[in-house]
Formats: C-alpha cells, structure tokens, sequence
C-alpha cells in the first residue's frame, strides 16, 4: 500500500515539474522575441532618414552685390517621382549671401534624438529608366557645375529662384553652405543630406541629398582635404562625418528669412587642398621643369625641403648653394655640360637664381635617373638610387655595390628593392646620406599626397 502511494506522489510531482518547466520555456521564449524586437528598433534608429515632401513654390527676388566669388551648383531636372501629382522642372540657383539673418546666434539646442531608417519610395523600372535618361540628357552637364565661375550681380539684376522642399548647397570660396527650407529642416534630414555631401566621392546633386542609395566609402570622397573636422582631420568615414556633423549642428548653424520663406543653413568652412606654403610658391617652375626633364613633381619638392628647406640663399659648408643645393663643379659643371651642349659651369648668381637653380636641380636629377642609370632594371632601386646620389655622389654609392659601374649596376639587377636600401641606409660611407634617403622619401609620399588633392 506504501508503495502505491509512493508511485502516485512520484507521478504528480512529475505532471507538476512538466507544467512549471513547460511555462519556464514559454517565458524565456516571449522575452528572448522581445529583446530582439527591441534591439532591431535600436539599430534602425541609428539609420538615418527623412520624410518626403512634394510642395514646391517660386518666387522672384533682387541678387544684392557680394564681394565673393560664388561657385554654384545650377541645373534643371525633371521630378518624375510616381507618388507627386505632376512633373515639376526646378532649377537652383541659391545665394545665400544676399540674405540678412534674423537669428544669427544658434537656432538648435539639442540634437540627439538619433536618425531613423527612411523607406524608399516604390517607382517602377520604366519610370526610372525614363527618369535617368532625361537628367542625364538634359540636366547634367559632363563638366562639374561648381567649377563655373559667377560674376558678382549688380543690385539691379533680378533672376528667377525656384524652391522645393529639398536641401541645396552653394560652394563658395571660403565655406560650403548647406540650406533646408524650415519645414523638413528635421534633425535626421540635416544628419543624412550633410553626412552624404561629405561622404560622397563625386559632387552630390541637390536633389540627391537625401537619396537612399548606398554610399561608396572605398573612393575618397570628393570634398576629402578641403573639409576638415573640428580637430582638422579630414573627413574618410561614417564615424568621422557623424560626429562632425553633431559638431556643426551645435555650432554653424544659422535660421534666415527672405522672400523665399525661412530657411535653416549649415555653414561648413572649406580649406585649402594641395600645396602650401613656401613649396606653393614654387609650383609654376617645377611643374614646367618636372614636365620638359621627366621627373616627378614630388621627388622635386621633397628634394628642394630636404636640401635648403625652401631657402634660395641657403650655402652648405661644402659650397652646395641655393634651393636644391647644387654644387657649380659637379651638378653644375655636368648639366653644363650634358644637358645644355656648353662648356663651363654655372656661377654663384646663376645657382642663387631660383628659377636657374630649380632647372639645373631637375636636370641633374634627370641625368642620374634617365642617363647614368638608366640600366637599373627594377624602377624602386632606381629610385633610390637617384636620391642616394644626389647627395652622396654617384660614384661613393655606385661604390657599394661593385667595383665599377658595370658591376655595380649588374649586381643592383640581381638585387631585391629591400636589399638595396638596406645598403644604403646602413652601409654608406656618410651619416648624412644614409639618413637623406629616408627623409626624401617620406617627404616626396606627403607632397604626393597633396598633389593628388589638388
């Protein structure tokens, strides 16, 4: 009888850890859907998006004069979105500066409600295809609008602007000024048009400011080296774009009024890309120099910052004179000699001349490249080579690898790049030299650099 019992306890506990652990499971699965439904909100959240908005109006207003030098983006486009109630044709023609601010201090207080995902309108594949046709016809011209320069209007000139609800921007010398009519000058639609005009590696059409198609962050984008952020970084990244963003919300942000309505603006400072500074001053020479003798650009410029950092007066205490450091009985003489068909060499007032002095540099750059050692097979040796003799003379860093410059040349071809510059780095005869090469070629990467953001 015992027993019994003891098997009808065991089976009710058992129906009743079946239920208990039935409902465990149910819970732990309603709140694990839940979590996940959350955190998919979340990261919608952080995706940024605006609202549609199919009102346009035109007005006229008077273009006042201006001291700047305006670069507008201008085109016509036909709005064939299949949700609007017509085919409008706008064209944008913004000049912010004729504008008086009725707020000049900062018009937001908070910005940190984060952008959310927008859907994209539906539009059919004829629709598109008709729409692409007829802006690249008849909208878009192959130059890049923004390199056309304007006059300065007189105050008497009148032209037609026509808005819609779309964010535009005007380019001008200083700054790059972002414009959203008040009504869809939303924190996301700032967030998306301004991280889009940064990211972008072409220039973005005003229209397209707050498109959804995916950005390509493997080119560079178009305005990299001319925007830079707060901390004067350029601008590559998402993450970079973002945070600058946060930072001109809070800090460049202006509202205006004009007879066109009221419109919130970001002003966005541009900087100078390409060289600057003294090797700015340069430029003209040394790209006609660099051009007629076949030598980079940069291997001039890092030559010329290496030798005299950019001073024409500059005398070393082996008498090499002037911007590229030339010596009159030995670079001198052989330019003299091989490149200009004379006899003789330059004089001291010849070497103090810049121009004179930046041509004969690039001469004797060519020669040793071109002429002395144009049987160097692998063009990194070459290279280094040059720059080595340049400095060191030829004959010392012909020295280190044969006993002739036959044998020298020979055993460079069978050389690895890596192998080379180890023997010129550690094993020539001048501590000057062994670190020369170093610096010139981390000088002529940076000035390539700037030349390539020109």
């Amino acid at each position: 009888m015992l027993q019994s019992r003891v098997w009808v306890y065991l089976i009710i506990a058992s129906s009743m850890l079946m239920v208990v652990s039935g409902s465990l499971f149910m819970s732990l699965q309603h709140w694990v859907i839940n979590d996940s439904s959350s955190t998919l909100t979340a990261v919608e959240a952080m995706l940024p998006s605006s609202k549609p908005e199919n009102s346009q109006s035109t007005t006229s207003f008077a273009s006042s004069t201006t001291q700047r030098i305006m670069l507008s983006t201008r085109w016509e486009k036909e709005n064939k979105v299949s949700k609007s109630p017509s085919n409008v044709k706008t064209q944008v023609t913004t000049n912010v500066s004729t504008r008086v601010s009725s707020m000049p201090n900062r018009v937001f207080d908070h910005f940190d409600s984060p952008p959310v995902a927008q859907q994209e309108f539906e539009t059919t594949q004829s629709e598109k295809s008709s729409q692409a046709s007829q802006t690249d016809s008849k909208a878009f011209s192959a130059m890049p609008a923004v390199y056309r320069q304007q006059q300065a209007l007189p105050t008497t000139a009148k032209h037609t602007k026509t808005t819609s609800h779309e964010p535009s921007f005007v380019i001008y010398e200083d700054e790059l000024v972002v414009e959203f009519p008040k009504d869809i000058a939303t924190t996301q639609n700032i967030k998306k048009a301004v991280t889009r005009l940064l990211l972008s590696h072409h220039l973005v059409r005003d229209g397209n400011l707050l498109s959804t198609d995916r950005l390509n962050y493997q080119n560079r984008p178009y305005f990299y080296r001319k925007v830079l952020d707060e901390n004067k970084q350029p601008i590559r990244y998402p993450k970079q774009a973002y945070d600058y963003v946060n930072y001109l919300m809070n800090n460049a942000v202006e509202e205006v009024k004009d007879g066109d309505g009221e419109f919130i603006e970001i002003h966005i400072p541009l900087h100078e890309s390409g060289l600057k500074g003294p090797a700015k001053t340069y430029q003209a020479w040394v790209n006609n120099y660099a051009n007629k003798f076949d030598i980079n650009p940069a291997l001039v410029y890092a030559v010329m910052e290496t030798e005299s950092g950019f001073n024409p007066k500059a005398v070393s205490s082996s008498n090499a004179i002037g911007l590229m450091q030339l010596k009159p009985d030995t670079a001198g003489k052989d330019v003299y000699q091989y490149v200009d068909q004379k006899s003789g060499q330059p004089s001291k007032g010849d070497l103090f001349d810049s121009e004179k002095n930046i041509r004969m540099g690039v001469a004797y750059l060519s020669l040793l490249k071109h002429d002395y050692l144009s049987d160097i097979h692998n063009d990194k040796i070459k290279q280094m080579v040059t720059i080595s003799s340049y400095n060191g003379g030829i004959k010392t860093v012909l020295g280190l690898f044969g006993t002739t410059p036959g044998k020298a040349i020979s055993r460079l071809n069978r050389l690895s790049p890596h192998q080379v510059y180890r023997t010129l780095r550690y094993q020539h005869q001048s501590d000057e030299t062994r670190r020369y090469l170093d610096k010139v070629l981390r000088a002529e990467s940076r000035y390539q650099a700037l030349l390539d953001d020109a």
